[in-house]
């Protein structure tokens, strides 16, 4: 194996190692942004409901109230 080879080949693990660390580190600030999208909620109005805190969730997680009905139709059924 050539020295070319050996580059391309560290390179390619390299390029692979960073895509898996971004796809760990994403997750983590949709947390953040719904932390902070609670506590805008509760720093205006003095107080957080329940709604809110659902209201926040459906924000920031896009798609989580769709999967919930399908979940309780599939449940009832």
């Amino acid at each position: 194996m050539n020295t070319k080879t050996k580059w391309s080949i560290f390179a390619v693990v390299i390029a692979l190692a960073i895509v898996v660390q971004i796809s760990f580190i994403i997750p983590a600030h949709a947390l953040t942004f719904y932390f902070n999208c609670i506590s805008r909620i509760a720093n205006k109005n003095g107080t957080i409901t329940l709604e809110n805190a659902e209201n926040c969730y459906d924000k920031v997680f896009k798609g989580a109230k769709q999967a919930q009905e399908k979940n309780n139709v599939t449940l009832s059924s």
